[in-house]
C-alpha cells in the first residue's frame, strides 16, 4: 500500500476541523428548568485541544490489515463582535501533532510529526507529511453563528487562502479548507440548542447530510438533557448523544453493514475549564473491489476540551 496516499486518506478524516464549544446560559424556569445558549464574551480569547484517533480496519480475503492515528490539533479562539445575539469569532490554527500508524515490509511503521517541534528524528515520509500540513498552521478564518448555534457564515481572509493554495495541488486538505468546506463541517458538529427550555430527560434532535465517494449520508443526532452535573470538580451541565444514519445512492456494490454513534459532552459554567466531550462513531462498510468484497471498520474517538485564555 502507498504509505503517503493512505496517510493524506486518514488526515482526511482526522479533521473533524473547526468543532464549537458552548455554554450553558443559566436562565433557568420554573421546574427545573434550563434554556441552553452559546455565552460568548466580547474580546475574550479561548485555547481549544481537540484529541482524535482513528483506526481503520479492513478484512480482504480472510486477511486483516490495521491503520490509524493520533491527532492534536490546538487552536486560539477571538471573539471580535457580539450583536443581537449574533457572534463573530476569529479563529485559527496554532499546532498539529499527528502520529500515523501504517503498514510496511515486516510489520507497520509509526511515523510521529509535530509543526511546533524540531521533527529531527522523524522519516522521510514524516516530513513530506509535514510539508503537506505545516500550511494550515496560522490559518485564519472568520464563523459567525447565533447563540443557538446555528452557523451563519464561514469566510477565509486573502492571505490564508493564498497560505492554503501554497499546499500540494494533490492535497486534498485544500478543499476542505475552504469556505463551503469549513461551512459543511462546523455545521456538522456544532450543537443547534432547541428555542426551549430543557428539564433532565428532554430530547431534541439535529440532522445533517454529508456526500462522499461512497454514499450520500444523512446523520441525525439526538441528544438528551441530563441536568446538572460535576466537571473537574466544577458544577457542569451534562448532555448526551446518540447518532443514527441513512445512506443514500449507494451503489449495488456498496453497502453500510453497522454503524453507531455515541457521546457525552459536560459544559463547566463556574470554571476556566468550559466544555469536555468526548465523541466515538463507527462504521461498518462492504465495498466491491474487482471481483472480491473489502469489509471495513472505521472508529472514530474524539475528546475536545475548551479553557479560557489566561
Amino acid at each position: 500500500m502507498n504509505n503517503h496516499f493512505t496517510a493524506k486518506k486518514i488526515l482526511l478524516a482526522s479533521l473533524p476541523l473547526l468543532v464549537f464549544f458552548c455554554n450553558a446560559n443559566d436562565s433557568i424556569a420554573q421546574d427545573n428548568q434550563k434554556q441552553l445558549r452559546w455565552s460568548l464574551q466580547l474580546d475574550a480569547s479561548y485555547d481549544v485541544e481537540l484529541k482524535q484517533q482513528t483506526g481503520i480496519k479492513t478484512n480482504i480475503q480472510n486477511r486483516s490489515q490495521e491503520i490509524g492515528n493520533d491527532m492534536t490539533l490546538q487552536m486560539k479562539w477571538n471573539v471580535a463582535s457580539v450583536e443581537n445575539s449574533v457572534y463573530e469569532i476569529n479563529q485559527s490554527i496554532s499546532r498539529i501533532r499527528l502520529k500515523v500508524t501504517s503498514p510496511s515490509k515486516g510489520g507497520v511503521q509509526i511515523t510521529e510529526i509535530d509543526t511546533g517541534a524540531e521533527n529531527e528524528k522523524t522519516t522521510e515520509f514524516g516530513a513530506r507529511l509535514l510539508e503537506q500540513i505545516q500550511p494550515l498552521v496560522g490559518t485564519q478564518f472568520v464563523v459567525t453563528m447565533t447563540n443557538r448555534g446555528e452557523i451563519k457564515n464561514v469566510e477565509i481572509p486573502k492571505d490564508s487562502m493564498e497560505k492554503i493554495r501554497s499546499a500540494p495541488a494533490s492535497m486534498q486538505l485544500r478543499q476542505v479548507v475552504s469556505e463551503d468546506g469549513l461551512k459543511e463541517l462546523i455545521g456538522q458538529s456544532a450543537i443547534v440548542f432547541p428555542e426551549n427550555a430543557l428539564k433532565p430527560g428532554d430530547k431534541w434532535d439535529t440532522t445533517d447530510t454529508v456526500k462522499n465517494d461512497f454514499a450520500s449520508i444523512t446523520k441525525n443526532n439526538q441528544y438528551t438533557y441530563n441536568g446538572a452535573s460535576e466537571s473537574d470538580g466544577a458544577p457542569s451541565d451534562s448532555i448526551s448523544v446518540s447518532t443514527k444514519i441513512k445512506a443514500a445512492d449507494v451503489s449495488d456494490d456498496n453497502s453500510i453493514e453497522n454503524f453507531v454513534g455515541t457521546g457525552k459532552i459536560e459544559f463547566a459554567n463556574e470554571s476556566d475549564l468550559l466544555l469536555s466531550s468526548q465523541i466515538r462513531n463507527e462504521m461498518t462498510t462492504l465495498r466491491k473491489y474487482r471481483d472480491q468484497k473489502i469489509k471495513s471498520t472505521v472508529t472514530t474517538d474524539v475528546s475536545m476540551r475548551v479553557t479560557k485564555s489566561k
